[in-house]
């Protein structure tokens, strides 16, 4: 099952933290797990940035963008006791904005240890629109 490009525009006006967002799981092309959100319209807002091989995974990256349908696992457990300086939300994340080549806006966000964690899965042809989707994601302006 391949995942679909779906035109995402700017976030539903009635829920702009995403709380009513819809999220699946899927395997990809290559069988690597990703996820994609979805807000109440059906328009995706967001998607993973990169494949897992491994679901756990997949569902980490998706708790540090906002997804809460599944509750910590016992791995997740022995991940924040093997490396308690971890941020598995990402509290500590760095935000960058910028204009791609064709003008439209994008965010990325990198963890700690410089690794890209999530970029926008979309450009935004106004910068007020992509700070709005990186917000459902989890950044808090300065």
């Amino acid at each position: 099952m391949g995942l679909l490009d779906i035109y995402a525009g700017p976030p539903a006006p009635s829920d702009p933290l995403g709380t009513a967002d819809r999220w699946d799981l899927c395997i990809d092309a290559n069988r690597q797990w990703r996820w994609r959100r979805f807000a109440r319209n059906n328009v995706q807002v967001g998607a993973s940035h990169q494949g897992y091989w491994h679901r756990d995974d997949c569902v980490r990256n998706a708790r540090r963008n906002g997804y809460t349908s599944e509750p910590p696992t016992l791995s997740d457990a022995l991940a924040e006791r093997m490396y308690p300086s971890s941020d598995p939300l990402g509290k500590n994340d760095t935000w960058g904005f910028y204009q791609d080549p064709s003008g439209d806006w994008r965010w990325w966000r990198n963890a700690r240890n410089n690794e890209r964690v999530g970029a926008s899965s979309e450009g935004y042809r106004s910068h007020a629109y992509c700070v709005e989707n990186a917000v459902r994601h989890g950044y808090v302006a300065p």
